[in-house]
């Protein structure tokens, strides 16, 4: 066990630059911390390839007892199924802006009533949707999708989980979401 373990992280982060070694960069804009970046950002093979594997591996302890739920879909869960009541509705199309491979809806399916019916749009990058297509975690409800005017559905719910501060232009992505128009919108920072 180290001493850092025990200390707050702010700490840390001041020991760090008081000894010169805290390499994390600012950007004024994305454009340049993007120009920056080796790795080609969330378009990466490797990153995605990880993220739909671990989806896989995931998805594959769902059933374990007890049921183990993200906190993040726990708030998620509760709001469909307010708008699932409110709305007097046994039907709902979700649209779920950075939804990488559809983890959030694997999980959510297990609790939601087989008898409600979902559509589940994930608008991810190209890449991100390919990498989740070559593992088959596309079904008869979850679809992937580039872009938001790839679905031709209409939308009754969008969800997002700290996904618009990673886009190049949040603002405009944000403004895109809003003319889905959906009745309720979820967004989570």
């Amino acid at each position: 066990m180290n001493i850092k373990d025990f200390l707050p992280p702010l700490f840390i982060e001041l020991a760090k630059k008081a000894r010169g070694l805290d390499n994390s960069k600012k950007y004024a804009n994305y454009e340049l911390a993007i120009k920056n970046c080796e790795n080609d950002a969330y378009q990466n093979i490797e990153l995605c390839n990880m993220i739909a594997d671990k989806t896989v591996n995931h998805i594959a302890t769902l059933g374990d007892k007890p049921f183990f739920v993200n906190p993040t879909n726990v708030f998620l869960l509760a709001a469909i199924n307010q708008y699932l009541n409110q709305n007097e509705t046994k039907e709902i199309n979700i649209l779920d802006f950075g939804g990488a491979c559809g983890a959030h809806y694997f999980e959510v399916r297990q609790l939601i009533p087989q008898e409600i019916s979902m559509h589940w749009y994930v608008v991810e990058t190209a890449q991100m949707v390919k990498s989740a297509m070559e593992r088959n975690l596309n079904n008869a409800e979850l679809t992937f999708v580039r872009a938001i005017d790839e679905i031709s559905v209409k939308v009754d719910f969008i969800h997002s989980s700290s996904a618009l501060q990673y886009v190049d232009a949040p603002y405009v992505f944000t403004e895109l979401l809003l003319r889905v128009d959906a009745k309720w919108i979820f967004l989570i920072a």
